[in-house]
């Protein structure tokens, strides 16, 4: 940017195109031509701006303020940011002298940015563990500016003290969560202007070696015995969830995936038959995520979020064809007949199931995902990209990530095919 004095830029004249010179110390001048196709254009003109690294305002008309009364405004705005405000809160009111955690937590938890664009179980789980678990030992009415990263409070202690209680007694996965809760409202809290930049408190600690449980899950080995064991049935479990559990056990899906499947979205993707699985649902105008798809909620919002697709194999549209005749009416594969929370079966159905079958910390649905990706290796000499795509695993970089369409469906049909009968030759019966 060519720097000029003041004198200088006023003398310019407007052109076609908008003129930006700098007045040095931070100060700049804009000149923004006017509209051909208005005959009034409001904003046309000469302005003063300031502008560093980070934020940029506007100050004013050059012939409604002064140069000495813009660079006193850029002192002030200098200062203002260097104690580590936005500067988007000067000029207004201060509240975080009285707002409270219960304040900034309501805000948070109000925004569009968790009701809008997460899924309703997400949303849930964060609503238990922000007003059940984090609320009560950090305090509702304790002030924002005392929970601040700062010498002179006990913000920092406070949370770690809520940490140290939440981790009694367990792995400290929960207490992680917990903890991620509270960051997200203290990040709210420090662009409401209520906390200052660099006074989040809920930074997890770099001492803190986490012992994470993982889902458990079988080996090769055990699948025959499992699968005898969920064709004998022996809690009868109904036949919608007794099927929802064969189709994950196929395609590897999340529960909360292949307990809403839709007959709508079986189309045919490169000349291959699949669930394209979207990214979202649209209810009443909103962009609602599909739970189990795991696609990130800012690409979501750009509409660049891809859909999941799962080839389907000949075994599956056995099933399918089994299951056709109770459902297809519905848009549901899956229909809950008395389904009261959901209209498909329940997420948390293939969960119960496996714990009835006897399978209460040896496998959950989850840890079937385990046994896919480490036999789809070790037993089907299958490449691990294709594994990791046919899970739904967003995969590579963001660079790869923003360039990379490429969905391999060939190769993974292929896999799914092979894979689905080696569960046949284990005993797995589809219908």
């Amino acid at each position: 940017m060519t720097t000029l004095t003041v004198e200088q830029f006023l003398s310019l004249e407007p052109t076609d195109k908008t003129q930006r010179k700098g007045l040095g110390n931070g100060l700049y001048g804009l000149i923004i031509p006017k509209n051909k196709k208005k005959k009034n254009s409001k904003f046309s003109g000469k302005y003063f701006y300031w502008k560093n690294s980070k934020f940029e305002k506007r100050i004013g008309a050059c012939n409604k303020i002064s140069e000495k009364q813009a660079r006193k405004k850029v002192l002030e705005f200098q200062d203002w940011v260097r104690q580590g405000k936005s500067i988007k809160s000067l000029g207004q009111p201060e509240p975080k002298d009285t707002a409270t955690f219960k304040d900034a937590a309501d805000g948070w938890f109000n925004s569009s940015d968790v009701q809008e664009f997460l899924s309703a179980v997400t949303i849930q789980n964060y609503k238990n563990q922000l007003y059940n678990q984090a609320m009560p030992l950090i305090g509702a009415d304790t002030l924002i500016k005392d929970l601040m990263w700062r010498d002179e409070t006990r913000g920092k202690e406070i949370v770690m003290n809520m940490l140290k209680t939440l981790r009694k007694g367990r792995t400290g996965e929960q207490a992680r969560k917990v903890l991620g809760v509270c960051r997200q409202v203290f990040d709210y809290a420090i662009e409401s202007g209520w906390m200052s930049q660099g006074s989040n408190p809920a930074v997890l600690p770099r001492k803190w070696k986490q012992v994470k449980g993982h889902n458990p899950s079988i080996t090769w080995q055990e699948v025959p015995q499992f699968l005898y064991d969920l064709k004998m049935n022996e809690p009868n479990g109904t036949y919608e969830v007794q099927m929802v559990v064969k189709m994950m056990l196929m395609t590897a899906l999340r529960a909360a995936a292949v307990t809403q499947l839709r007959w709508s979205w079986i189309k045919e993707v490169e000349g291959i038959k699949c669930f394209a699985i979207p990214p979202f649902i649209e209810i009443d105008g909103k962009k609602v995520p599909v739970s189990g798809v795991k696609r990130n909620t800012y690409d979501i919002k750009k509409g660049i979020a891809r859909p999941l697709f799962v080839p389907i194999t000949d075994q599956m549209e056995e099933l399918l064809d089994d299951i056709r005749h109770k459902t297809k009416h519905t848009d549901y594969v899956f229909l809950s007949p008395r389904g009261k929370k959901y209209p498909h079966v329940c997420p948390d159905a293939p969960n119960k199931h496996l714990r009835e079958l006897g399978y209460k910390g040896k496998l959950t649905a989850h840890g079937w995902r385990s046994v896919f990706y480490t036999a789809g290796q070790e037993v089907l000499n299958t490449n691990l990209q294709i594994i990791k795509r046919q899970m739904g695993h967003v995969i590579g970089d963001k660079v790869q990530q923003a360039y990379d369409r490429s969905e391999h469906l060939v190769a993974r049909k292929d896999f799914l095919e092979k894979w689905c009968n080696a569960l046949v030759d284990k005993g797995l019966v589809i219908a």
